[in-house]
């Protein structure tokens, strides 16, 4: 049964404000947590594409039907600014 002032009962304070809450398993301690604004984030994370995938038949390939291809690719990546990233670490 659903009593008021529960979990099960009471709407989503979080979700009515817009944000999703999303798990990741790789934090180490469960009273960490972090809020990222992905409009910003898409501003400020940088991605840079040096020498675009190139793919081609790998030449050690004997063709009997068994092909090898290869792929090449070089870029780097990083931010330009951090302030759209806000955590709290829990004592």
């Amino acid at each position: 049964m659903n009593k008021p002032g529960t979990a099960n009962n009471d709407g989503n304070f979080v979700r009515s404000k817009g944000f999703n809450v999303v798990v990741w398993d790789y934090l180490t301690d469960s009273n960490n947590w972090f809020m990222t604004d992905s409009r910003l984030a898409g501003l400020f994370l940088n991605w840079f594409n040096r020498v675009d995938m190139e793919f081609a038949m790998d030449p050690t390939s004997d063709f009997n039907l068994i092909a090898k291809y290869r792929g090449y690719m070089r870029y780097s990546y990083g931010w330009s600014d951090w302030r759209w990233v806000y955590g709290h670490a829990v004592a």
